[in-house]
């Protein structure tokens, strides 16, 4: 139950940071908590070089086989109707109610998509701030993807 009050207030703050642009925000809550969530938004912002992968780096990584997770963030209607082989579905709305389906050690690689981006971004900065070190957003997402003629998987 925390953990997913935890995910909500990290959606919550990061949906807010993200339409606001503020780098930095006031919390009327413990001040370590405030230092530590300080530190993860400033550590967020687009800029990063950490989060972002581009569709050749991705189909290197279903290709070669390597250990990753990739998760699509789009609603189970789009994700109907085709996705990146080998994802896993968890709709970014749904996220505090599918911890369980996250990977258990935090320092796998996790790649985040949606349909063009902005969910993606939301998706990675949450999973950030849930402790997972190694978060990238698949720039362009699935519209890329598609766009590039790489292979879509049906469900």
């Amino acid at each position: 139950m925390f953990k997913r009050m935890l995910v909500g207030l990290a959606l919550a703050v990061v949906v807010v940071w993200g339409a606001t642009g503020l780098s930095d925000a006031v919390f009327t809550v413990d001040q370590n908590f405030t230092g530590y969530l300080s530190g993860v938004l400033a550590s967020l912002k687009a800029d990063s070089p950490w989060g972002k992968i581009d569709t050749e780096d991705l189909a290197d990584l279903i290709e070669l086989q390597l250990p990753f997770f990739l998760m699509d963030v789009r609603t189970p209607e789009e994700y109907a109707q085709g996705f990146i082989p080998g994802a896993v579905n968890i709709p970014l709305d749904t996220l505090p109610e599918n911890l369980d389906r996250l990977p258990v050690d935090r320092n796998t690689l996790v790649v985040v998509y949606c349909k063009t981006g902005w969910r993606a971004n939301l998706g990675m900065y949450t999973m950030r701030l849930l402790g997972y070190t190694n978060t990238k957003g698949y720039e362009g997402s699935f519209q890329a993807w598609q766009g590039a003629g790489l292979p879509v998987q049906m469900p």
